[in-house]
């Protein structure tokens, strides 16, 4: 791709060039009924022309899809999307020179969540992670994973010690699965919290999250690192059944909501090392 510098000596020079494009944002959300912009920019010399196409199909001007053009820079609006409309599309500049395409995808699914708690607990045996996702269509699922940080080269870390029988079994840390129906709201950024609860004191954890809506799974989330407190925190002791009020499930952490009845499924480990115990037999 030519630097805008580069560009800007063709043009003093009089240098013809074929186009260049660049797609503004190569993933765009939306939703049945919303209204959808896809951008791209060019860079061209003589001035290229642009063209629209939906998967492979040129697409004509009409009172749903329009185009705008603002000095280099070429808008397709969708007013009113349609599930026809959630798929794959090319802006393609051309010229005498040469031609030059983008593509971006126009999607139903949620964006990628985005963790909201603080990166430090207030308690030293349990986490109250909070995040949230931006989705048109409702949100159906969500799936947190989290488990203790790996640290390289730390075999208390990396690794998990357990014993059966006069065998000690080393597996590595896998990620615990916890999966949390949506709560019912029609707001296009839903808000989530779970307490996780049974951490180990004064220790790093790092979880990842996922959403789904109709139109399937969103991206996995970056990997968020968080940390219990010492011994200068607090104890979490919570009640036997503290996430089974018979509606709304709701457990109050100093201020901040957890919602919703999570399922938590342990992943099954992945045995690395057996490490025999030899017993000595007194006669």
């Amino acid at each position: 791709m030519l630097e805008p510098d580069k560009i800007a000596t063709n043009k003093l020079m009089n240098i013809k060039d074929s186009p260049e494009v660049e797609a503004d944002e190569p993933w765009i959300h939306s939703g049945i009924g919303n209204q959808a912009v896809l951008t791209c920019t060019v860079y061209a010399e003589p001035e290229a022309q642009v063209r629209w196409y939906r998967s492979a199909l040129k697409l004509d001007v009409t009172d749903d899809h329009i185009t705008e053009t603002r000095g280099n820079r070429h808008r397709l609006i969708i007013r009113q999307v349609q599930l026809q409309d959630l798929d794959n599309y090319t802006c393609e500049a051309y010229n005498y020179l040469g031609k030059s395409r983008q593509y971006i995808l126009l999607s139903g699914k949620p964006h990628v969540a985005i963790f909201r708690s603080p990166a430090v607990s207030k308690w030293r045996d349990s986490y109250n992670i909070s995040w949230s996702v931006f989705s048109y269509t409702p949100l159906e699922e969500h799936k947190l994973y989290y488990r203790q940080k790996q640290f390289r080269g730390q075999l208390h870390n990396s690794l998990q010690p357990e014993k059966w029988g006069n065998l000690t079994f080393l597996h590595l840390r896998e990620w615990n699965e916890v999966s949390l129906p949506s709560s019912p709201n029609s707001d296009i950024t839903q808000e989530m919290s779970y307490l996780i609860r049974k951490l180990d004191s004064d220790t790093k954890y790092e979880a990842k999250v996922q959403a789904r809506n109709s139109f399937g799974w969103n991206r996995m989330s970056e990997v968020f690192t968080f940390s219990t407190r010492g011994l200068d925190g607090y104890s979490w002791e919570p009640s036997q059944d503290i996430f089974h009020a018979p509606e709304t499930d709701i457990v109050r952490d100093m201020g901040v909501t957890a919602l919703g009845r999570g399922m938590t499924k342990l992943s099954t480990p992945l045995i690395v090392l057996i490490l025999p115990v030899v017993l000595k037999i007194c006669t």
